[in-house]
């Protein structure tokens, strides 16, 4: 007798233990792919909101840079008198504070920067070469 209830609680305990190892490997399949769903869906939403935050940011920028381009004293300080870095200084660092910008420069299209408002004065060239490119394909070109 004892060798049929050995046999059987062997069969028994083997049974369990195939069903315990098939339910932890479900549960633990699922889990994964649950984990990476939300995972996918925690990054797209990532996304959308670092997009929607870029071209809020490109839409305030547009609108700062229109408010300079139709500011008459800057325009003033530019075309009365291009070598005046004084004028020019104020009336760049007052669009700058009305902006809240850290920094504003006024570079011409060879990449010389006349005012830097960081820096006012270090004489530099301007990072980027290609300003006459970039101003001829915008509709601010004069």
């Amino acid at each position: 007798m004892r060798s049929l209830q050995s046999r059987i609680l062997v069969v028994f305990l083997a049974l369990l233990l195939a069903v315990l190892g098939v339910t932890v490997f479900t549960v633990r399949r699922a889990t994964y792919r649950q984990t990476l769903a939300r995972i996918e869906d925690e990054l797209l939403h990532g996304r959308d909101v670092f997009n929607d935050k870029l071209v809020s940011r490109q839409r305030a920028l547009w609108q700062v840079a229109e408010t300079l381009t139709k500011d008459d004293a800057l325009r003033q300080a530019i075309f009365s008198d291009p070598a005046d870095e004084e004028s020019l200084t104020v009336a760049l660092n007052n669009h700058r504070v009305r902006t809240g910008a850290e920094l504003a420069l006024l570079v011409d299209l060879d990449g010389r920067v006349l005012v830097d408002t960081l820096q006012p004065d270090a004489a530099r060239a301007f990072a980027d070469g290609n300003l006459r490119h970039i101003a001829r394909s915008s509709s601010w070109y004069v």
